[in-house]
């Protein structure tokens, strides 16, 4: 999926859901825009891969 699920994850944290992730492209894209909407909603960010 790669870039294709960046905007439905960021969406995700952004409403405090349970994010799993199965790759690190939205991570790598978005860094700490990405993390900052994981601190302020109080999502919970799962790795889900082998890495």
């Amino acid at each position: 999926v790669g870039a294709a699920g960046l905007l439905p994850s960021l969406a995700a944290a952004e409403a405090g859901k349970r994010v799993l992730l199965a790759n690190k492209e939205a991570l790598v894209m978005s860094g700490a825009l990405f993390m900052d909407a994981v601190a302020r909603s109080g999502a919970t960010l799962l790795p889900i891969d082998s890495e």
